[in-house]
This record gives structure tokens, C-alpha cells and sequence, in this order.
């Protein structure tokens, strides 16, 4: 029995034999051409690309929901992105590379830049890059994937995935678990497993190499464990953890029909983060208090901004499907970083603190008041807010609320209907954002922390880097601090303040946005029931307490051992 350790990417446990797939190098020829030969390279090329994109679009339809398909589309992306097919094409035209060397050549360069960069979302498609170029090169070589086969309950473990071929798996069924060789949490196929809840475990480096084909291998999703030819004990321990989860989610859902309060009464909206229409029916299921997060990026990944009617239609059948369920909030498009749409062709070297959100929306002003007049027509059902991203200052709000402004003044023009007294909020996601909330809750109607990008910036830490990544501490006395201010501000304003960043979906820092005072939180609609839940066990007043004894706190140890130690003291309170 041995046992790795990986990155934990998709909670659960699985106990079943290894299906092992790796994937067979292609051997590519290191010569040049003759200049006659050029065009013949050119057309062999195009084939190719074609090809290969036909392959991954005929997949397009085995998605799941809409953020599925969204994933396929980065995909799409990379095999149209202009730059990436002329530095090919160049090496073709100018070089004399065979079609295949360039592939390699061009991919290389490609990769390189990529893994210097210090964003883990940005490193993580340098593995979808070389995977898409390998399927480039067999495809010039005449070559098909063997594709991957299940006919018994396995675990699949690979050296990587592409999402073409995580969702083209035959005998799907079998599918009990995923072990990857690379990736992180945000990779592409970690986040299929999570919405299919299949327990995934990455970043095991070459553990593909080193395991038979059809030994016995358990993992654990959430610890990140896999053990190869496990014991009894181990399979025994490990399957009635699985059965208890179970059970425990089976209790869960007896949850639904109450109110999300604390048992002294407080009332907290818990509201979901979605990505399209697929959203809708397990926020229902839920019994989710409405929509906080409306991430409507997602729906142009795919298409780009060439289609506007889809948008439409979707804005509009999400609010007639929420009537009399709770508000949508559609926050604007928060494309440009890691988020690369079709008909955006620009690169940056940092893009996280780059073009992005707001600031692409005012580049863009055209694209920007269409998005807007969209979400307006929808607000006649009225249950629509819109929110704006990454808001750094009073003059990029005052530049947003005017377009919102031409766009009233336009549908009025057309004698449209929409909602006049439709509410407007901004995310508080970076410092400036969060220090000058008493300016901005002078023009919008609500704030909703992101709190991701706002522990990023505040505490100058690139979480996918691993260099620092223990620097990224969401118990950082700086951001409760801030995260203070910014409530007790929005209270005084007689505002609501909301958060939806990962934070708002752990439940063990449920007792201090509790006491901080939070009147919604925006979950995963998976997160709603176990937050309820844990929601229900805590008093306000002992949670305001608590904190209040944590700001005093200087350090993120301190805070952390003493939120531990509440939730403790709660624990045994229950039981006794």
C-alpha cells in the first residue's frame, strides 16, 4: 500500500481500479522544406484546424449547462487565436517548417510565456495549449485519439485531460474518480469533476507512470489522498466516510422549507452565483432567497459578441423563471483577464491587474450599452438588479451610471419596458474600492464583496503562486478590518451589503459575516443547504461578540485558533 498526496480538486471518496491513459508522444521531424513546399504545408495546416475544431464542437452538445460549454469555447479559442496561427504560419512561410514542426515550435513559445506568468488560472491552460497542439499533430499525422473506454467502475488516471476528452469518455457511468497528473483547482477538467461530483484529486507529478492498469486505488476529493492497493481498513474507513457524507446531505435537504435565520432570529438572504440558465432549477431546488451573482461573461465566451439575441433570451427567461422566487442580479460583463472572449484578441502580461471588467465595458462603450438596454428589457418582471465589477473609482462609476442612463433614455425613445426603479450595485473588490464605499454607497443601492480579488490586491499575494500562497489568508486582520468598515458603512447608508466571493461558501467563516453584519451571502447553489444549515446553529449576538474579540487580533493565527476554538464550544453546546 502507497499513499501520494495531491491537490484536492473535487470533494468525495472513491474506491475502484485504475484505468491508466496516457497519452502517446508524436514524433515530429526536424527538417526544413523546399519553397515549393509551402503551400502544400499551408493546406495541411488549415486541414488540420478544421479538423480540430469540428472535433471539439461536435463535443459541444455532451455539455452540461451553460458553463460546460463554456469551457469548450477557450478551446475553440486557442485554435483560432490569431497570434498562435500566424507565429505557425510564419514559421511555415519564413522558416521552412514543416507544418508539424511549426505546431511544436509556435506551441513552445507559446507554453513558455504562459508558465512564467505568475497567475495559476493563466498556467493552467499551458497544459490545454500543448494538449490541443498534440491533437494538431496527430491529426497531421493522420493519426486519432484512441479515446478512453470504461467498462467497469473505475478511476481514471491520466498523465492530463483535455475536456473534449473528459466528456467523450465511453461508459461514463463507470466514471467513480479522476487522478491527474497536473492541474490545480481552477483547471478546466477539476472543474467538470466538481459539477459532476466526481472526486478528483491533481498535480500528482507522474503518477500516471508509475501505477499498473487495474490495481485497486482509493482516493479522498477533499484531503487530496490517493492510496494505491489500499487495505481493508483503508477501504472500510474510506466507504463509511462516503456513506455518513451521504446521509448527512440526505439531512441537509430537510432544510429547505425554513428560513435561512440564526436561531435569535437574524434574517440572512442566501442567494446563489450561476453562470446561465442551468443555474436556475438547483437554485430553486435549494430554496435560494434569489440570484447575487449573475455571471453573465459566460455567455459570450462562447460566441463572442456576435450574437445578441441568445443574451437576450437568457436574461429575460432567467427573470420570468425567478418571478416570485427572489432578484437576479446580473452583474456586467467581467471578461478581459483570464477570461478570454472571441473577438478580444489582446494579450497582456499581468491580466489580472490589467484590461479587464469595468474597464473593458468603458472601453467598449457600444457593446457595453447593448449589454445594459438587454438587462433592462428583462427588468420587467421586477425582480432584475445590475451590478457593476471591479470598480476602483467615483469617476469609473459616474462613466458606468452614464451609460445606464443612455440606455433609459434609448428604451424610452423606443417605448420599451423596463423596471425605472431597477436597483443598481457595484462589487467591492479592490482597496480603493472598499476605503471610498461611503462615496460609492451614495450612488448605488447595494455593494456585493468579492472577496477573492479583494484579499488578492489587499494583501499584494498572487494566490496561484505557491512561492507565497500562505500569504493569502482570508483572516488577515487588514481584511476583517476592512471588511468591517465596509458593512458597518453600507449600514449606516442604510444600504444592503452582500459578499459572494469564496468566503461567503465556507462554513467556517460563517460566524464572523455573521457578526460582521452581512445581509446576503451568494453561494454555489452545492453550498446553500450546508450553510443554512450551519446558519441555524449560530446566535448574532454571539457571533458580533466574537468578533469584536477578533479585531483586537493581530495576527491570522490568533483569529483563526479562536474561530476554531467558537466553533468548538458550539459543537459541544449542540450536543449537550
Amino acid at each position: 500500500m502507497t499513499e501520494e498526496k495531491g491537490i484536492p480538486a473535487s470533494s468525495g471518496y472513491a474506491v475502484a481500479k485504475a484505468y491508466v491513459y496516457r497519452h502517446d508522444a508524436v514524433s515530429v521531424i526536424h527538417e526544413k522544406i523546399a519553397a515549393g513546399e509551402r503551400e502544400k504545408e499551408m493546406k495541411r495546416l488549415d486541414d488540420a484546424l478544421a479538423s480540430a475544431s469540428s472535433y471539439i464542437s461536435s463535443l459541444i452538445s455532451s455539455a452540461i449547462g451553460e458553463s460546460e460549454r463554456a469551457l469548450y469555447s477557450v478551446e475553440l479559442l486557442m485554435l483560432s487565436d490569431p497570434e498562435y496561427i500566424k507565429a505557425i504560419k510564419n514559421l511555415i512561410d519564413s522558416s521552412f517548417y514543416p507544418a508539424e514542426w511549426a505546431v511544436e515550435s509556435a506551441t513552445a513559445t507559446f507554453v513558455d510565456a504562459l508558465e512564467k506568468l505568475s497567475d495559476e488560472y493563466m498556467k493552467e491552460r499551458a497544459v490545454e495549449i500543448k494538449d490541443i497542439a498534440n491533437l494538431l499533430l496527430e491529426l497531421l499525422n493522420g493519426k486519432s485519439r484512441k479515446g478512453i473506454k470504461l467498462e467497469e467502475d473505475s478511476i481514471l488516471i491520466a498523465d492530463y485531460l483535455l475536456t473534449s476528452e473528459f466528456l467523450s469518455i465511453e461508459g461514463y457511468p463507470y466514471l467513480k474518480g479522476l487522478v491527474l497528473d497536473v492541474g490545480g483547482k481552477t483547471s478546466h477538467v477539476s472543474i467538470l469533476a466538481r459539477n459532476r461530483g466526481i472526486p478528483a484529486v491533481v498535480g500528482i507529478k507522474n503518477f500516471a507512470q508509475g501505477v499498473q492498469d487495474g490495481i485497486l486505488v482509493a482516493i479522498d476529493g477533499s484531503s487530496g489522498a490517493v492510496i494505491v492497493d489500499p487495505s481493508r481498513k483503508v477501504i472500510y474507513q474510506m466507504m463509511d466516510q462516503k456513506i455518513k457524507d451521504e446521509e448527512k446531505e440526505k439531512r441537509l435537504y430537510q432544510t429547505v422549507k425554513g428560513p435561512s435565520v440564526t436561531k435569535d432570529g437574524k434574517r440572512i438572504l442566501l442567494k446563489t452565483n450561476v453562470e446561465g440558465l442551468d443555474g436556475i432549477e438547483p437554485t430553486v431546488s435549494a430554496a435560494a432567497e434569489g440570484i447575487g451573482l449573475f455571471r453573465t461573461e459566460f455567455l459570450v465566451l462562447e460566441k463572442g459578441f456576435s450574437s445578441s439575441d441568445d443574451r437576450e433570451f437568457v436574461y429575460e427567461e432567467t427573470a420570468r423563471l425567478m418571478k416570485d422566487k427572489g432578484k437576479v442580479t446580473f452583474r456586467t460583463l467581467d471578461i478581459g483577464g483570464d477570461k478570454i472572449v472571441k473577438d478580444s484578441n489582446s494579450f497582456e502580461q499581468n491580466p489580472i491587474l490589467g484590461w479587464r471588467a469595468i474597464r473593458f465595458s468603458l472601453s467598449h462603450k457600444e457593446i457595453f450599452l447593448n449589454q445594459i438596454k438587454r438587462i433592462l428589457k428583462a427588468s420587467k418582471y421586477k425582480n432584475v438588479r445590475i451590478m457593476f465589477p471591479l470598480i476602483s473609482s467615483i469617476d469609473e462609476l459616474d462613466e458606468a451610471l452614464s451609460v445606464l442612463q443612455e440606455a433609459r433614455r434609448e428604451l424610452d425613445e423606443e417605448g420599451v419596458e423596463y423596471d425605472r426603479d431597477i436597483e443598481v450595485g457595484t462589487m467591492i473588490e479592490v482597496p480603493s474600492a472598499a476605503i471610498t464605499c461611503d462615496l460609492i454607497l451614495e450612488k448605488v443601492d447595494f455593494i456585493s464583496v468579492g472577496t477573492n480579488d479583494l484579499i488578492q490586491y489587499t494583501l499584494a499575494v498572487d494566490r496561484g503562486n505557491e512561492k507565497v500562497s500562505y500569504l493569502y489568508q482570508p483572516m488577515h486582520p487588514a481584511i476583517l478590518r476592512l471588511l468591517n468598515y465596509v458593512v458597518r458603512t453600507c449600514h449606516e447608508k442604510g444600504k444592503i451589503a452582500s459578499i459572494c466571493g469564496e468566503m461567503a461558501g465556507d462554513e467556517k467563516y460563517l460566524p464572523l459575516l455573521v457578526g460582521l453584519g452581512f445581509d446576503e451571502l451568494s453561494v454555489s447553489p452545492p453550498r446553500i443547504l450546508p450553510i443554512r444549515a450551519e446558519l441555524r446553529k449560530l446566535s448574532s449576538d454571539d457571533c458580533r461578540t466574537l468578533l469584536n474579540e477578533v479585531l483586537s487580533m493581530s495576527s491570522h493565527k490568533e483569529i483563526e485558533k479562536r474561530l476554531k476554538e467558537f466553533r468548538d464550544e458550539r459543537r459541544t453546546g449542540d450536543k449537550e
